[in-house]
């Protein structure tokens, strides 16, 4: 590619950074050919933009785990995932229209990718509420769960994850509609310290269950708050 077809916000980066940029690009067009994969002739404005904006908190080798991953479920009959996406797009759609809503590539990352999420159930439909909306607050949902039972090594089994998928959705919901100037980790706090005292501290089991139950959102949280000063 001459000098002349490289976008001007590429040219004036440092090396170092032109390097990381080519490398996200290359890699992204190794998929070409395959399936509905959507390659690119040329390095655009809008790519390199994105690229930087995700290197800012990634490193190269994140990102190209992710678009692995993303190859992974798209290309392969086995898994539902049907979304055809250009790079820059990949890098910068939200699950939501908020400003701060997360990038759905995030759940391709390889800490947070899993695998089993995507794949058709036997008779080649998707299972229930496969789709996982707010990825980064399941996972953490997943681990404090493991921390309230004692259990640090908890992993959900598919149909577990599915009330963890669902408690991500029912939290955004019910904070945003009643407490919105409350921090995520503060009403994930406030969600398993209420459990704790409504069934820990009572010598009850806690199951994934409880965590999407309308008694939880309806009565017991809403009550935790108030007893708190919270209203």
């Amino acid at each position: 590619m001459s000098e002349k077809q490289l976008p001007t916000n590429f040219l004036s980066l440092s090396r170092r950074k032109r390097i990381d940029v080519l490398v996200v690009f290359d890699f992204w067009n190794t998929y070409k050919g395959l399936g509905r994969w959507a390659s690119h002739r040329k390095l655009s404005y809008d790519i390199v933009q994105a690229i930087l904006k995700s290197l800012e908190n990634y490193s190269v080798e994140e990102i190209c785990g992710a678009i692995h991953n993303y190859s992974t479920v798209l290309l392969d009959d086995r898994y539902y995932w049907d979304y055809v996406w250009y790079l820059s797009t990949f890098l910068t759609v939200k699950h939501e229209r908020r400003k701060d809503a997360t990038r759905k590539w995030w759940q391709f990352l390889p800490e947070n990718f899993i695998e089993g999420n995507y794949l058709k159930n036997g008779n080649g439909h998707v299972k229930e509420e496969i789709e996982d909306t707010y990825p980064l607050l399941t996972l953490k949902l997943i681990k404090n769960f493991g921390l309230l039972t004692n259990n640090k090594e908890f992993e959900p089994s598919d149909l577990q994850r599915v009330k963890f998928v669902k408690t991500s959705r029912e939290m955004i919901n019910f904070f945003e509609r009643r407490y919105r100037g409350i921090s995520e980790n503060l009403q994930v706090e406030y969600l398993f310290n209420c459990l704790e005292k409504n069934y820990i501290d009572k010598g009850e089991v806690v199951y994934p269950g409880h965590l999407c139950s309308k008694n939880l959102w309806s009565i017991q949280l809403p009550q935790y708050l108030i007893e708190l000063g919270i209203e």
